[in-house]
């Protein structure tokens, strides 16, 4: 396993929800793969917070009608006994489409590796969200 970035030192009981996703993600399966670009790649979110409001790391989930456990979902939860978080999808949840384009001009894919889907359709995003303000967009960053 790749060595991990230095962790934030904030103790987990006093850390945010935001500040815990953001350990998930140093310690993603993108982090194995592409270790030398998670830290700079937080370092641009960090730098930008006026063009995101919330991230998590995430699978992509295959889309599926129906109710229970959809194909790959469960994966993490495979995983997890073994300290090892398999996610390969960072969403940002962003104010506006513009907001999420200024963002994925930020993480090129010669730099981090990463594909870039912006979704702002507002049905789809008030669905996948259960609800959502205007305007907003998620910008989801995937590793393959």
């Amino acid at each position: 396993m790749a060595e991990q970035p230095d962790a934030d030192p904030t103790p987990l009981s006093a850390a945010t929800v935001q500040q815990i996703q953001f350990e998930l993600f140093r310690r993603s399966a993108v982090s194995v793969e592409y270790g030398h670009r998670v830290e700079p790649l937080i370092d641009v979110l960090r730098a930008h917070p006026d063009l995101w409001t919330g991230m998590v790391i995430d699978r992509i989930h295959i889309g599926h009608r129906g109710h229970g456990l959809l194909p790959m979902t469960m994966i993490p939860l495979r995983d997890i006994g073994q300290n090892f978080w398999n996610a390969d999808a960072l969403y940002l949840l962003c104010p506006s489409r513009a907001a999420a384009d200024a963002l994925a001009a930020l993480l090129p894919m010669d730099r981090f590796g990463c594909m870039i889907d912006v979704y702002d359709d507002p049905d789809r995003l008030a669905a996948a969200l259960g609800g959502a303000d205007d305007g907003v967009a998620i910008l989801r960053a995937w590793w393959d």
